[in-house]
């Protein structure tokens, strides 16, 4: 597992990582899925292994000793510009859900109120 550039441009179809300990990480091993429409693969996208998982946990537990003494005001205010950087790329999100599922772009649009 290593650490990458975050530098670049946030782009939805390309890219994908793991995030631990608020790095972007790599893994040794990928896999794509096959767009059921076309039958092309989909992009690479990371195969986790226990390890990974275990410093996820391990950062997470961590994050939480100062995320729990964090006021309800700044939590809202980091999930709301969370949910406004995920409703930036919400087009984008919906062409990948379809490229992943197989569905029209034009249901797509019901995945944003999951959130």
């Amino acid at each position: 597992m290593g650490s990458i550039d975050t530098s670049k441009d946030f782009d939805v179809f390309n890219g994908f990582y793991n995030t631990i300990n608020g790095k972007l990480t790599t893994t040794e091993k990928t896999r794509h899925g096959i767009n059921p429409a076309t039958g092309k693969p989909n992009p690479e996208v990371p195969v986790s292994t226990p390890q990974d998982v275990d410093d996820a946990v391990a950062a997470a537990k961590e994050a939480f000793k100062s995320w729990s003494k964090t006021s309800w005001a700044e939590r809202k205010k980091a999930v709301l510009a969370y949910a406004n950087a995920i409703e930036k790329y919400t087009q984008d999100f919906g062409k990948l859900l379809t490229q992943e599922q197989g569905k029209p772009v034009s249901n797509e649009s019901s995945w944003k109120g999951s959130f």
